[in-house]
């Protein structure tokens, strides 16, 4: 059911998917369509769905224009299941559920565009390890918070830029067997320039950059494996050619990490496409880079992840010298 009154602009709906870690739930195709809203002339969005096998799906989204230049959308996620599955011993009752919840501030100036955010990320689910204790089932909670500014200019010239900085916390507890909990604190600052040239094959020279500061807390520096806090700052300077309706980017991608496989290095990024009707496009692209495994991204790829003082090592970053 969506609510809201038809004669005023149309909201940009927006939830966040940070709570769904797996394709195939009743909530993750539709979740994402609600991303391009843009035709219907809605101030809100509600929905609540039930899945035969106890999958739940609600999403809730309202959007506020206070004043032309500010604006505010609030959001909440929730979605989840609790079935039987089949066990090494038997059948044993899984469950897992979602919930994501936050808030979206935006002002526009004349020649400056001002974004904040802030949320909060939960999940509770738990797992029965097929190793040493095959019979018994855990219970394990991952928490998650964030709140963040970002800019962007709308000067009309060639010279553009835009800012963020961030805080993100992630933790777990219960993690097999360990009532401890651990977490890892994020720090972000970063941003880009950028100067449009007219008229010549050399139409744009800009560079992003990017600094994250890690910091864990005490279980983790104190473990057998000592987790240690580290900076880790990205540089990335690119060119940008339009040749002959040729599209090419020529950049590096370059990162400095002062711990945890303390380096610097650099990997290419270089992308060419070309348009060549409505139905075909050549690109082809030569990328790689460094990539921080932190807390969030792991928990992107599986929440089955864990501490165990014997066997949890911190992750170094992931290398890809060209992709």
């Amino acid at each position: 059911e969506v609510i809201g009154n038809a004669a005023r602009k149309p909201p940009a709906i927006f939830f966040s998917e940070s709570s769904l870690p797996f394709d195939g739930f009743v909530s993750e195709k539709s979740t994402r369509e609600l991303t391009h809203q843009a035709t219907l002339p809605y101030e809100g969005y509600a929905r609540l769905g039930y899945g035969v096998v106890n999958e739940l799906d609600v999403k809730a989204s309202y959007n506020f224009n206070i004043t032309p230049r500010d604006n505010v959308n609030a959001y909440i996620a929730v979605d989840g299941y609790k079935r039987w599955l089949d066990g090494e011993i038997g059948d044993w009752k899984s469950r897992m559920y979602n919930t994501t919840i936050g808030m979206n501030y935006s002002h526009r100036f004349d020649y400056l565009k001002i974004d904040a955010d802030a949320g909060v990320d939960n999940m509770v689910f738990n797992y029965q390890d097929a190793g040493f204790n095959a019979g018994h089932t855990d219970k394990q909670n991952s928490t998650g918070a964030r709140v963040g500014v970002r800019g962007e200019s709308m000067l009309s010239g060639p010279f553009a830029y835009s800012f963020r900085a961030g805080y993100t916390y992630a933790g777990r507890k219960y993690s097999y067997d360990m009532e401890k909990g651990i977490n890892e604190n994020r720090i972000l600052a970063g941003g880009s320039v950028l100067y449009k040239i007219e008229n010549a094959e050399l139409n744009e020279v800009g560079m992003d950059l990017e600094l994250n500061t890690f910091l864990y807390n005490g279980v983790l520096r104190k473990s057998v494996n000592k987790y240690r806090d580290y900076l880790s700052f990205d540089i990335d300077p690119y060119l940008n050619f339009d040749i002959s309706d040729w599209q090419l980017r020529l950049g590096t991608s370059m990162k400095i990490v002062t711990a945890n496989g303390a380096t610097f290095s650099i990997a290419p990024d270089v992308r060419l496409r070309k348009d060549f009707s409505d139905k075909i496009q050549f690109f082809a692209y030569a990328t790689g880079g460094r990539e921080d495994n932190n807390f969030t991204r792991i928990q992107s790829i599986t929440p089955y992840w864990g501490f165990d003082e014997e066997c949890g090592k911190q992750l170094k970053p992931t290398y890809k010298v060209v992709d």
